[in-house]
C-alpha cells in the first residue's frame, strides 16, 4: 500500500495533466512487478527534471570603487543587481591527436581543448615510408600539452623509396602536471559553477 501511495504522488507531481495514469484502480490493475519498474522510472525522471531546472545564475553589481562585478551570487550587502539566468549545460574537453600532409612532411598534432596542462603519451603501433627511428622499448613519448594549445608532437619525412607514407597509433592523456605543486596559503572556493558535476582529482 505505501508503494501505491509513492506512486500516486510521484506521478501527480512529475504528471499533473494526466491524472487518469494514477489512479488506485488503474494501478491495481498492472502486473506484480509493474509498479517496482514505474517506480524506478519516476524516479529517474524527478531527478533529471531537478537537474535541468536548477541553473547557473549571474549577479552583475557595482563594487565600492565603481567597477562592475560579475558572480555567481549576490552580494551580502543588498546591492541592486542584474540577474540573468544561464544555461547549465556544458560540452566536456578533450584531447584530440591528427596527422597533417604538409609536402613530404607528415605531422602530429594534439590539440588540449581543456583549461589545464595535459600530460599525453603516444604510441606508435605501426609506420612504414617515413623517416623515424627505432625507438627505445623503454622511454615512452610523452609531451606535457599547455592548456588551450595545438602542439606538433613530431614531423616525420617521407621515404625515397616511393612507398606511400603510413603510421598507426594510439595514445592516452590525463589532465594536469604530475610536476606541480598545490600549496595554497588559505581556503578558496573551488571554482566552478553551481549546479554542475566536475570530476576533482587530488594526487597526494
Amino acid at each position: 500500500m505505501a508503494l501505491m501511495t509513492i506512486l500516486l504522488l510521484f506521478g501527480i507531481l512529475l504528471f499533473p495533466d494526466h491524472p487518469e495514469l494514477f489512479t488506485t484502480e488503474h494501478l491495481m490493475k498492472l502486473p506484480l512487478e509493474w509498479p517496482l519498474i514505474v517506480l524506478a522510472l519516476l524516479v529517474l525522471l524527478a531527478i533529471g527534471s531537478v537537474n535541468t531546472a536548477v541553473g547557473q545564475e549571474l549577479y552583475k553589481y557595482r563594487g565600492a570603487d565603481g567597477e562592475w562585478i560579475y558572480a555567481d551570487r549576490p552580494p551580502e550587502d543588498g546591492e541592486t543587481v542584474e540577474k540573468r539566468e544561464l544555461e547549465s549545460h556544458r560540452v566536456m574537453p578533450e584531447v584530440t591527436v591528427t596527422h597533417q600532409v604538409v609536402g613530404r612532411v607528415v605531422r602530429l598534432k594534439a590539440n588540449n581543448q581543456f583549461y589545464v596542462p595535459v600530460e599525453l603519451v603516444l604510441d606508435i603501433r605501426e609506420i612504414s615510408g617515413l623517416e623515424y627511428p627505432d625507438p627505445d622499448p623503454d622511454q615512452e613519448l610523452r609531451w606535457m600539452l599547455p592548456p588551450r594549445s595545438d602542439t606538433t608532437l613530431v614531423s616525420l619525412n617521407s621515404l625515397e623509396n616511393g612507398d606511400a607514407p603510413f603510421i598507426q597509433f594510439q595514445f592516452t592523456y590525463l589532465p594536469g602536471d604530475p610536476e606541480a605543486e598545490h600549496r595554497p596559503t588559505e581556503p578558496y572556493r573551488v571554482p566552478f559553477a553551481i549546479a554542475n558535476d566536475y570530476r576533482v582529482m587530488v594526487v597526494v
